[in-house]
């Protein structure tokens, strides 16, 4: 369940530009590998990339405080913009399509994350560690990447792979909002409540 549909989506999902955009979307909690993504930033910026990170969450004030202070001392707030949380939906509708890859370096094991279908619906291809549960949604090498461990070194060789072939990239991003809009049309009239009662009385929908 999500708050967009597949009317939200834009028409076509434009061609990554010279500089590639980063996003981040979620809790700014350690467990969400939120450090473990500014030391990503730092390596990226060190191997000559042009890219821009953009992180969009909220958490506990001493860990929003760490994640600034880190980024100052990395010197890596030329590539990395925090926002904080953005509450309005049209707006971060806005600033998923304007981001080319998702990144998410989350340190467990949770569930099929909503925010992998908000990227996927606006033409992002995920980056993310795997997991036995993103799997049917998430295809490795055909909509996202993913690697194996928890392993940010990984995370940031896969981006740099990704920068290297945009043509595959885009075909990529393409395929990813295609996934989710085939994957959302049985519930495009439907209201939550609707959806929730669906999801349960249909095991072999996938919960998201």
């Amino acid at each position: 369940m999500m708050p967009y549909r597949e009317i939200d989506a834009p028409r076509e999902v434009r061609d990554v530009g010279k500089t590639i955009r980063l996003l981040f979307v979620g809790a700014m909690i350690a467990s969400k590998g939120i450090f473990d993504l500014l030391l990503i930033a730092k390596e990226l910026k060190g191997r000559g990339l042009s890219f821009q990170l953009t992180v969009i969450g909220e958490g506990p004030e001493p860990e929003t405080h760490k994640f600034r202070q880190m980024m100052r001392q990395l010197a890596i707030e030329d590539v990395v913009s925090y926002r904080g949380y953005i509450a309005d939906k049209a707006v971060l509708r806005q600033v998923f399509i304007d981001h080319d890859v998702f990144v998410l370096p989350s340190l467990y094991n949770e569930g099929f994350p909503r925010v992998f279908f908000e990227a996927m619906l606006f033409g992002e291809c995920v980056v993310t560690y795997r997991r036995d549960q993103y799997r049917g949604i998430l295809l490795d090498g055909v909509n996202c990447v993913t690697v194996e461990g928890s392993d940010p070194q990984a995370l940031c060789d896969a981006v740099l792979n990704l920068a290297r072939d945009t043509v595959q990239l885009n075909d990529m991003r393409v395929r990813a909002q295609r996934t989710v809009v085939e994957y959302l049309r049985p519930f495009a009239d439907k209201t939550h409540a609707d959806q929730v009662a669906e999801r349960f009385a249909n095991p072999s929908i996938m919960w998201c």
